[in-house]
């Protein structure tokens, strides 16, 4: 079979489908801003300087958001049944449809994913500050941190509601969010209760004062290398996921008690139950190097 490429350079344009000028120009407004230039470099690299040598900068960087007085606290297992090889859950992942992200999964279920995809893995202390880093699975600019998960439950065991999931404590946070099925959020909402809604969101606020407007990026990077881990996580648990974007973001950011301008919603991963792990065949393991 032989494959015609377009000739480089030319424009890939969908006939039904085109950007109007105010899309186009936000998007090029949003990259621009984004960018680094020799013009700005001298400042930031300053500014980041200060993250790596005055101390209340470096405290303040390290801190973390933990439960507060009035907040319950649940302990998730870290206990994780024996899954797929790297090798095999890369190539066994596959995006479900969202009418067949339903059934139940147990809390220990859900424990395993998130131990799996977004626990903190090492705690690091600063060699001449007294403070410490946590590191995760997934990288993150300058170890700031700044994106965190919400689990919208529909799991026997766990409230329907949003929790905060604390990854040093590897636990979920009740921290008084009202009662409500992520269902409302949905563009169509006649679809059945995913068991999980797992939504990744970012703190501008810690991410942005050393690196800019360009930290907005590395905090998309962040949450996509998230959603990546938790959809590889489920792959090797044997259940089904899928990375989810038609909710209305104002009306989530609101219920899960954000202010939708310094916290933003980036990304949502829905979990199901599943059939088991996938079924890989000689073709698709065909010259694996894994």
């Amino acid at each position: 079979m032989t494959i015609h490429h377009p000739p480089c350079g030319s424009a890939f344009t969908i006939p039904a489908f085109d950007l109007d000028q105010d899309e186009r120009e936000a998007i090029e407004t949003w990259h621009d801003q984004t960018r680094l230039s020799r013009h700005t470099n001298g400042r930031r690299s300053r500014i980041a300087r200060r993250f790596r040598t005055d101390p209340a900068t470096v405290i303040a960087s390290a801190a973390r958001k933990g439960p507060t007085l009035g907040e319950e606290v649940i302990a998730l297992s870290r206990r994780v049944p024996e899954a797929l090889v790297l090798g095999d859950a890369l190539i066994g992942r596959h995006s479900t449809r969202r009418d067949h992200i339903a059934g139940k999964i147990t809390v220990d279920q859900a424990g395993a994913l998130l131990a799996l995809a977004a626990a903190t893995t090492r705690v690091k202390k600063h060699d001449k500050v007294d403070c410490s880093f946590e590191g995760r699975s997934y990288p993150s600019a300058g170890g700031l941190l700044p994106c965190t998960i919400y689990v919208c439950a529909n799991t026997p065991g766990l409230s329907v509601h949003p929790y905060r999931y604390d990854a040093g404590l590897h636990a979920l946070v009740d921290y008084g969010c009202q009662d409500g099925d992520f269902r409302r959020m949905e563009l169509g909402n006649a679809w059945p209760a995913a068991p999980l809604a797992i939504v990744i969101t970012a703190d501008m606020q810690r991410v942005m004062p050393k690196y800019g407007p360009r930290g907005y990026r590395f905090a998309v990077l962040e949450a996509g290398h998230i959603g990546q881990n938790l959809l590889l996580a489920a792959t090797a648990l044997g259940l089904t996921s899928l990375v989810y974007g038609s909710y209305y973001d104002r009306e989530l950011e609101q219920w899960l008690g954000l202010d939708g301008l310094n916290e933003v919603v980036l990304s949502v991963v829905l979990v199901g139950e599943g059939g088991g792990a996938p079924q890989l065949n000689d073709a698709n393991l065909e010259g694996r190097p894994l």
